[in-house]
């Protein structure tokens, strides 16, 4: 049995997987934990519809958020994981640039450190939480491309 060769776009995949994982769980399980400031702040946001729901949005976003964090835990949903967190990140950074038109002092609904930023810096984290979700993406693509050609060499 010959050891596993070093694999650097699986060992990319896995620590943007980490992080894109962890800041999903944290900003999902601060907006529960804190419940009541994320629909205060639902509530004042400049979006309508938004604001119209916000208790709704309160419980789904943060629980879209810890499931998209599951799936690209595990590696065979991974990809689907980066794709839904893509999604959520560009969703995210149009909400951000709509603030960016609102009255000053106006803030998404992030608590703990990212609603500490200001919101250059929180678009700036958003707009690289998105590439590195893209970046998962593309390398989820090719490493389950590079799996099918194993498989089918194996095979003979």
């Amino acid at each position: 049995m010959q050891p596993k060769s070093f694999n650097s776009a699986k060992l990319v995949q896995i620590s943007i997987a980490i992080l894109i994982s962890s800041l999903l769980l944290y900003t999902g399980l601060h907006k529960w934990w804190y419940l009541p400031y994320t629909i205060l702040k639902l509530h004042a946001s400049p979006v309508k519809w938004i604001s119209a729901q916000a208790s709704l949005i309160a419980w789904a976003l943060p629980a879209l958020e810890i499931v998209i964090s599951c799936l690209i835990l595990f590696p065979a949903r991974r990809k689907f994981g980066f794709v839904l967190s893509a999604i959520l990140f560009a969703a995210f950074t149009l909400y951000l640039v709509v603030l960016r038109n609102a009255p000053p002092g106006t803030v998404c609904s992030c608590g703990g450190f990212i609603g500490s930023l200001n919101l250059k810096n929180h678009l700036l984290l958003v707009a690289l939480a998105l590439a590195l979700s893209l970046v998962g993406v593309s390398i989820s693509r090719s490493a389950n491309s590079n799996a099918s050609i194993y498989k089918n060499n194996i095979r003979g």
